[in-house]
């Protein structure tokens, strides 16, 4: 445990409780093309990333939902997605 120790979990009020492991990496199907999902180490906490396999664009924020509404709004689909099911959490 060191300081940053309750920053890598979901927060408490979270329906499901869980780690975000640095280091993780996975890759999903979805919108037509494939996805890779990484958790990366920040200063004030994880950076949650998801690039375009094909395309290699980026996108990047502090909780798994961010960077999934990203690419939601670049692709323009009205689909509401949860982070942390995408992510693989849920």
């Amino acid at each position: 445990r060191g300081a940053f120790a309750g920053r890598y979990w979901s927060s408490p009020g979270c329906l499901f409780h869980h780690a975000y492991p640095v280091g993780y990496v996975a890759t999903k199907h979805h919108f037509g093309d494939s996805w890779r999902m990484t958790i990366e180490a920040g200063e004030g906490g994880p950076v949650f990333r998801v690039t375009n396999a094909r395309t290699g664009r980026t996108f990047a924020g502090p909780s798994p939902t961010k960077p999934w509404t990203a690419v939601c709004e670049s692709i323009k689909t009205r689909t509401r997605i949860s982070g942390p099911l995408f992510f693989g959490f849920s």
